[in-house]
């Protein structure tokens, strides 16, 4: 089965961190493609054991970092724009 997900990648002090939106799992590494390795691992382990598809999603801060950034980008464009 394929799944869209959504990814937060973080630096946290000299890590880099992979958080998944839609399901509680999380990834670390010295570099962002070694912390999305970790994070694909883990989430074929947690697949492979459990049936994740009904697993809790990540806490709302995860959820509310995204919403801030996003919205950080959409008020630049409208100044880019002239708005």
């Amino acid at each position: 089965m394929r799944a869209e997900l959504t990814l937060i990648v973080m630096i946290e002090g000299p890590s880099w961190a992979v958080q998944c939106l839609e399901y509680d799992l999380a990834g670390q590494g010295d570099t962002v493609a070694e912390a999305l390795k970790d994070f694909a691992d883990t989430f074929d382990a947690e697949r492979m054991m459990h049936n994740i598809w009904g697993a809790p999603k990540a806490p709302e801060c995860y959820w509310n970092t995204l919403r801030d950034k996003l919205c950080e980008e959409c008020e630049k464009s409208t100044k880019t724009l002239g708005g």
